[in-house]
């Protein structure tokens, strides 16, 4: 995962996708609007269909966005693939279980204590 890029007039594309599908654009609008304005990296109908589901989730819930390195990532996606799930869910299952079962001592072993 990469850091987010400014993109027609918002700080991220995920905020330019959820700005845009709020205003009624298709998705097949919102990538042309990103790609007349950044041709050398496109975007795809399919990655802003993504986006905008991201989005819509993350409306519904506190939102939280974080980056891992694609090692990092790479390890999720094949746990969450043994699990019959996204990559992203898995992550928000680990968080959500970390934090709502008290296990963030006994995970980082760090000397921590809340």
């Amino acid at each position: 995962m990469g850091r987010a890029k400014p993109c027609l007039g918002h700080p991220s594309r995920v905020l330019a996708v959820s700005s845009l599908s709020g205003e009624g654009f298709t998705a097949a609008e919102i990538a042309d609007r990103i790609n007349a304005e950044t041709p050398e990296d496109p975007i795809t109908v399919a990655q802003v269909s993504r986006l905008r589901s991201v989005t819509r989730r993350q409306d519904r819930k506190a939102p939280a966005m974080f980056c891992l390195d694609a090692r990092t990532y790479e390890l999720l996606a094949r746990e969450a693939a043994a699990r019959c799930c996204a990559a992203d869910d898995l992550a928000r299952r680990l968080i959500e279980t970390v934090l709502t079962e008290n296990l963030i001592d006994a995970v980082l072993d760090d000397g921590g204590d809340a």
